[in-house]
């Protein structure tokens, strides 16, 4: 969106379609007219609403939310800085079936007010931007059952990152389980040059505790568990599908991490960024973790469904193909290797039986084409790369 004067024609063809809209992007960097923003609050029977707009007041649908509300699940708000929460929270007071709400900008000491007033939500992405601490939502005041979470901070508070945290616990909802994702994009999390900050255990055993028979994913990107922490998630969680986070192990007790994974018996993708310790024995910088290593964890028990491994700034892949006796698979050159004992016990077998296929478990290994998506465990973006 650029210039009114070709946006008033467009939004009056939209009114004349033969369906209503029911979903509306705005992405735009010079602020229209408000002339432009008159005509959209026009239209009503939207579900689906997203804007960001750079320049000019903030757009958080004053004037709009009422004529959205019988109809609006879905909301996203690129910039809500300045915006006193009471209007905030008046806003999204006439929206009773929001279930995805992302916000940006909005002050921390606001959203649990914000989850008071929307019972029906689902989805929540919101930033922490630590801020003076207002009157929150009466304690009787019923929290919605968020099935996903995703918190983003660039920085911890000029107090620490304590009370990012406590927050946190704020808006975990209870005490009946449904949370299915908890995500912290934290870009920037150490204090004052001592590293990465730690997640406390409390804030995890309270998690398990409350969300364990539902949590399925937990992503923490460069935030630091430790080995036991990670055990704890484990068992607490046995539904947990995917894991991400920052651990410390000495480089020659590598098992212990895959000790410590155990009990996941549902873990399908595991994001590690391992600060290696090294010891007398074991001073080499390359890192110990091998394809071998990865075939190893992904066949720990024949139930696993372990198939994606991202160790620091390598990551593996698993599955069983069928391959035929004189297939070449030159993109498994390594994994030939370990199938090297399996192959040697076939030559006693009948002829015949050695030409049949054969279901091997093969394991590529590859680098992400960005690193970011390795930090907070995610596939996309990842392209294949000779083994």
């Amino acid at each position: 969106m650029t210039r009114s004067f070709t946006l008033i024609p467009f939004l009056d063809a939209i009114k004349k379609l033969p369906r209503p809209l029911e979903e509306l992007k705005i992405r735009v960097h010079n602020d229209p007219d408000q002339q432009v923003w008159d005509e959209l609050h026009k239209i009503s029977g939207l579900r689906k609403v997203s804007i960001w707009c750079m320049e000019g007041p903030p757009r958080v649908l004053r004037g709009w939310s009422e004529r959205l509300g019988p109809t609006l699940t879905h909301l996203e708000l690129g910039r809500c800085a300045g915006v006193p929460p009471t209007i905030l929270i008046a806003v999204l007071m006439d929206l009773p079936k929001l279930e995805h709400l992302c916000l940006k900008g909005a002050p921390a000491s606001a959203i649990t007010s914000i989850l008071a007033v929307l019972p029906n939500l689902k989805f929540l992405d919101t930033e922490y931007l630590p801020s003076v601490r207002s009157r929150g939502p009466p304690q009787s005041a019923k929290q919605p059952k968020l099935q996903s979470l995703i918190v983003r901070t660039s920085s911890a508070d000029y107090l620490g990152p304590g009370k990012l945290w406590t927050w946190i616990h704020e808006l975990l909802p209870g005490p009946e389980a449904s949370l299915q994702s908890f995500s912290l994009h934290a870009f920037i999390l150490s204090v004052m040059g001592k590293g990465r900050v730690a997640v406390p255990r409390g804030v995890m055993l309270e998690l398990g505790r409350v969300h364990g028979t539902t949590l399925r994913q937990v992503l923490l990107g460069d935030a630091q568990l430790t080995l036991a922490d990670i055990e704890c998630m484990c068992e607490m969680c046995p539904q947990l599908e995917v894991l991400a986070c920052c651990t410390v192990v000495e480089i020659s007790k590598l098992d212990s991490v895959k000790k410590a994974i155990a009990c996941a018996k549902n873990l399908r993708t595991l994001t590690l960024y391992i600060v290696w310790i090294p010891t007398l024995k074991f001073t080499e910088s390359k890192s110990p973790f091998t394809l071998e290593v990865a075939r190893d964890w992904m066949l720990r028990s024949e139930d696993s469904c372990l198939r994606y491994i991202a160790v620091n700034d390598l990551y593996f892949m698993g599955k069983w193909v069928l391959r035929e006796k004189n297939e070449d698979s030159s993109l498994q050159v390594k994994t030939t290797n370990i199938t090297k004992t399996t192959k040697s016990k076939r030559k006693e077998k009948d002829p015949e039986e050695s030409r049949k296929p054969r279901l091997e478990f093969v394991v590529t290994i590859g680098q992400p084409k960005d690193r970011w998506y390795m930090r907070f465990g995610s596939e996309f973006g990842l392209t294949k790369a000779s083994t």
